[in-house]
């Protein structure tokens, strides 16, 4: 093992001294995954993630200046697809901008967004050709370009940061890289105008901002922003807005702040692809409170000194590693990735199965206006297997009959889905009934209900 390739990898890391080493050759895991369907072969070429070669992750004793913990992610060529969204090692600027109390900051250099559009188009006419047709028709309303009036004029720098836990309420503070600020506020402006909202401007000291009042029921939801230095600047309130404008002004950012520059592992330069900051005391602590009693000790352990942590990203043609300032810092992250992405990832599935559900519905609905019109004496399908093919396959007129309307697929309307009976399709089970008399069915109920309470908790 010690002569292969991989073994070869592994063995780098001792030479600088390791205490914990983890290795994965990714393209022993590649070939063995069930990929039969063609479409998804096809999207996970252009994804680029089949060209991962290894992944090497290891843990050192901490020591000044150098990284605690090290994963490193290597490819078999250079990067490409999504797998290229992370560009090189630059500065983060827009850090300038962020407040030195911040208690956690997100700070990304990505390639240019127009080719990052490029990319997910590519992906989805892999996936599901015509799949973007609703953005076209999204685009043609707004009269915009998404690609050209909008992606393009951005650079591919973003910053979110976020301050505020425990007593006080966390708000944010979104940064993105711009390098034509009088295009993107005229599309906005047209963005604007196409919903009938306008943002209201604001000039002071030489510098003019916008608010925009979303309409809510309880109470109107205000975003303000402002292009400066380069930047698009998005906040709650225009109070935050000037507070990061001032701070820019004066250099007393996190960029500037000696705990910040002390927890960069490999040194005090801000230069990478992307820089996750984290200041575990008051995050963690608010944390800890609303965490179970079990998960509150644990963090409380990881905490160690409370010092802040930092993890810096770095990329280049043919791998992308990340260095971090704490050791605990990767486990601590992810138990709170996992305890607040978990729930909501499951909440975003059980969104979209309804979602889709609610769609289906409406493939229902037209279908049974489509079979009125055709077969007026009929009325509406008494079933879903009328409007489905039966045991036919609607390839030709004569598998198309008031028995067997070929309106829904086999999944939805096979022969089984009988009056009353359910069919489930996704996570949902359908069924459809209807009263009918002299063979006139007049009225109908379509009903769409989850298979179980993990799918969804609407019905239809």
């Amino acid at each position: 093992f010690a002569s292969a390739p991989f073994g070869q990898r592994l063995g780098q890391a001792y030479q600088g001294g390791t205490r914990v080493l983890m290795g994965a050759d990714l393209q022993q895991f590649l070939s063995k995954l069930p990929m039969d369907n063609a479409k998804d072969q096809a999207a996970f070429r252009i994804s680029g993630f089949a060209d991962l070669k290894y992944a090497v992750s290891e843990s050192r004793e901490e020591a000044p200046g150098q990284p605690a913990g090290q994963t490193e992610l290597s490819f078999t060529g250079p990067r490409r697809g999504v797998a290229s969204w992370l560009a090189s090692s630059g500065p983060l600027n827009g850090l300038d901008f962020v407040s030195p109390t911040a208690t956690m900051v997100g700070a990304f250099r990505l390639k240019s967004p127009a080719l990052i559009f490029d990319d997910i188009t590519d992906l989805v006419n892999a996936i599901h050709p015509g799949g973007l047709a609703g953005l076209t028709q999204m685009e043609q309303g707004l009269n915009i370009s998404l690609r050209d009036d909008v992606l393009r004029k951005l650079t591919g720098e973003i910053i979110l940061a976020m301050e505020g836990t425990g007593a006080s309420e966390p708000r944010g503070t979104l940064l993105l890289g711009v390098n034509d600020p009088d295009g993107l506020q005229q599309t906005l402006s047209r963005i604007l105008a196409a919903v009938g909202m306008k943002a209201m401007p604001l000039t002071e000291g030489g510098l003019t901002s916008y608010s925009i009042l979303l309409p809510d029921p309880k109470k109107p939801v205000e975003i303000d922003y402002a292009f400066a230095g380069g930047y698009l600047l998005i906040a709650p309130s225009r109070e935050i807005l000037a507070e990061n404008l001032r701070i820019h002004a004066s250099g007393g950012s996190l960029s500037k702040s000696q705990e910040f520059r002390s927890s960069l592992p490999g040194g005090p330069s801000s230069e990478a692809s992307a820089l996750i900051y984290q200041d575990f005391g008051p995050a963690m602590k608010a944390f800890a409170k609303q965490a179970q009693p079990e998960l509150a000790r644990l963090l409380g352990q990881l905490k160690g000194d409370g010092k802040p942590a930092t993890v810096r990203l770095t990329a280049n043609e043919t791998s992308i590693r990340a260095a971090s300032s704490n050791s605990r810092f990767d486990v601590a992250t992810v138990l709170i990735v996992a305890a607040i992405a978990i729930p909501n990832l499951l909440r975003s599935r059980m969104m979209a199965n309804e979602s889709a559900a609610a769609g289906t519905m409406r493939t229902i609905n037209t279908a049974q206006v489509t079979y009125a019109v055709s077969y007026p004496a009929r009325g509406y399908a008494a079933s879903l297997a009328v409007l489905g093919p039966g045991h036919g396959d609607c390839s030709s007129k004569g598998d198309v009959s008031e028995a067997n309307a070929c309106l829904l697929d086999s999944e939805l309307g096979g022969a089984a889905c009988a009056s009353g009976k359910w069919c489930t399709k996704g996570a949902f089970r359908y069924s459809v009934s209807a009263i009918c008399k002299n063979r006139l069915c007049r009225d109908y109920v379509a009903v769409a209900t989850p298979v179980d309470e993990s799918h969804g908790t609407k019905s239809f």
